[in-house]
């Protein structure tokens, strides 16, 4: 039987030894701090037509409102509802933004700002789901920015992906037999689209969880132990670091923020004998 980890967190810190610890009891952890404040609940999506479990979402802006938007699907999880719905921030009201469309599954997309403050928006990749469909899974490769419109496809392979952005660069890592990763700047010539960058150590893994912390990328591989692997641009080179501590595990949070890395949560998978 799985167990939900729901408490642990831990942080990898950037100023950690570059070498892999032999014994894995002395890994430097420094714990995470926590900042004070209260929750506050604000309003929920309605419509009780919908079923609100969240397919994807979404950060960026509506004309001068800063917006959250959430894609849905069925309960199972099979289906999109071909909905989207659109938080806005100042207002705290949700309000139906995109209906009659195919959605899709884990898109890459994020949000930088050039020197003038201007914000840019980069979408696309993911999946369509068809379960009744012998290609269950079909892959898209088209991508667009915001405000240049669409770019050249995506050139890997038909594979789940994972991505992380440094500065103005955004690293997409495939998830798949040769885990080849792929590189695109916004702000150098659009023209050129993706470009391939070292691979990624492992071939054949798919479980896999992401961070940023300062101008390095992190990749956590996850299983019994969950492995680390540093990727360093400037030297476009990969490097393993220490692994987490914690009980292996699958479908973990990862996240980066004032210099350091936090990663937990997830479920638990068997130990190996």
């Amino acid at each position: 039987m799985k167990q939900l980890y729901v408490l642990l967190l831990l942080s990898f810190a950037t100023c950690q030894s570059p070498r892999v610890p032999v014994d894995p009891v002395a890994m430097p952890v420094t714990p995470p701090t926590f900042a004070t404040g209260n929750w506050t609940q604000l309003s929920g999506i309605t419509d009780t037509e919908s079923l609100p479990q969240p397919n994807s979402t979404s950060s960026g802006s509506r004309g001068e409102y800063t917006t959250v938007e959430v894609s849905l699907k069925t309960l199972d999880g099979t289906k999109s509802l071909e909905e989207k719905w659109a938080y806005f921030v100042p207002f705290d009201r949700w309000t139906k933004t995109q209906t009659d469309v195919l959605l899709r599954y884990n898109p890459v997309s994020f949000t930088i700002f050039d020197i003038a403050g201007r914000p840019r928006f980069f979408t696309g990749l993911g999946n369509i789901a068809h379960p009744e469909s012998v290609n269950r899974i079909q892959y898209l490769k088209d991508c667009y920015l915001t405000p240049l419109g669409r770019l050249p496809n995506y050139v890997g392979a038909d594979a789940p992906t994972v991505f992380f952005v440094i500065n103005s660069s955004v690293y997409v890592l495939e998830a798949a037999q040769r885990n080849y990763c792929w590189y695109f700047n916004c702000y150098e010539d659009p023209t050129e689209g993706f470009r391939p960058r070292a691979p990624f150590p492992l071939q054949n893994v798919t479980q896999l969880q992401t961070f940023v912390v300062g101008t390095k990328g992190y990749v956590l591989v996850e299983g019994a132990p969950v492995r680390l692997y540093e990727y360093n641009p400037t030297q476009n080179k990969w490097t393993r670091r220490a692994d987490f501590p914690g009980k292996g595990r699958s479908r973990g949070v990862a996240w980066g923020i004032d210099g350091h890395g936090y990663y937990g949560l997830g479920q638990s998978i068997p130990e190996p004998s």
